[in-house]
């Protein structure tokens, strides 16, 4: 099938998916945009056994890829927000300084973990993503993720007593 056929056959049906995953239709017309744009520079160099499903898993990943980086912008900015908050209510420089002490602490705790639990630990607390979002995008079977959060907050909390008080505990 050629390109332009595939574009006006699922042109509508590329955003409705988008639309779907990210539920901004805008957004869907841009991600749809760009995977046809995608997939026409790769059939200009090899052939693909089946573009219309490449399309597709083209538009699901990058629809799952906005979401992940809308999580991360809103933690940014909820951070963003505490630590503004924290200095506006006149905290002492050496509260400021124990507090950024306190999360050094708390890197280097997250960095002694196995890489897959501290992925694992760090997508759910730090980026949001559901245990169904992270086994999806890491591959990880969802018990598989649970075992390694339930690891990576095991050692977490032994290691950092005051752990849960951060609101990084189990959800």
């Amino acid at each position: 099938m050629c390109f332009e056929n595939l574009y006006r056959e699922q042109h509508k049906k590329a955003i409705n998916l988008a639309s779907y995953i990210v539920n901004d239709y805008s957004v869907a017309e841009e991600i749809s945009q760009e995977c046809f744009f995608t997939l026409y520079q790769t059939l200009k160099t090899r052939q693909l056994e089946n573009p219309g499903g490449y399309l597709f898993q083209a538009i699901k990943n990058s629809a799952f890829d906005y979401l992940k980086h809308q999580k991360i912008v809103a933690n940014h900015m909820n951070a963003q927000e505490v630590y503004d908050e924290r200095v506006q209510t006149n905290a002492s420089p050496e509260q400021l300084v124990e507090d950024e002490e306190y999360l050094r602490l708390i890197k280097e705790v997250i960095e002694e973990l196995p890489p897959k639990c501290r992925n694992t630990l760090m997508l759910n607390k730090f980026y949001g993503m559901s245990y169904s979002e992270i086994a999806q995008a890491t591959g990880i079977s969802e018990s598989g993720v649970e075992k390694n959060m339930m690891r990576g907050l095991k050692h977490c909390r032994k290691s950092i007593p005051e752990f849960n008080s951060l609101g990084l505990g189990v959800r």
